[in-house]
């Protein structure tokens, strides 16, 4: 099973269109927040369908999402894996300093997979038994490349989780 993991796209939906674009096909978009703007064209009752093609859709709302019908966490399970989801502003994770937070939470919902996205720091990790995954932003990255990132998970059952950074 494939994820296309984004996050932080403020706006710009086009950016998120490249990574679909680059990625397809795969299983599931999960978006971690600040969106900025709607993601109706994304989903269509959790699948998104163009020329055919689906996918399911999970999104969580960030911080600068005010107006977002999106949850601030999603637990989902996908390929025998259990995946928690959120933004990261709530758990007050900051870059480069401590994820306790995200991993505590992770840990109370059986989690192997914790996505997350706020710093703009695209991060792979595993910290105490669980990846932790934020793909970065798509338009406003603090690696000073000023090119957007976005990861991808593989997934398969009865075999540890993978996933990648990709810049756009």
């Amino acid at each position: 099973m494939k994820i296309l993991v984004v996050s932080d796209s403020h706006g710009r939906n086009s950016n998120i269109d490249e990574a679909i674009r680059r990625e397809k096909p795969f299983d599931i978009l999960a978006f971690c927040g600040d969106a900025e703007r709607s993601l109706d064209e994304y989903e269509f009752n959790g699948y998104y369908a163009p020329e055919g093609e689906r996918y399911g859709f999970y999104a969580v709302c960030g911080n600068c999402d005010w107006r977002s019908e999106y949850p601030g966490e999603v637990f989902f399970e996908a390929a025998g894996h259990k995946i928690y989801m959120t933004h990261g502003h709530l758990s007050h994770i900051r870059a480069k300093l401590s994820f306790d937070g995200l991993i505590n939470e992770g840990k109370k919902r059986g989690a192997d997979v914790v996505l997350f996205g706020h710093t703009h720091d695209a991060r792979i990790e595993n910290a105490g038994g669980i990846l932790l995954i934020n793909p970065g932003s798509l338009t406003y990255p603090r690696d000073g490349s000023g090119i957007g990132t976005y990861a991808v998970l593989k997934l398969e059952e009865g075999k540890a989780p993978k996933a990648e950074i990709f810049k756009l």
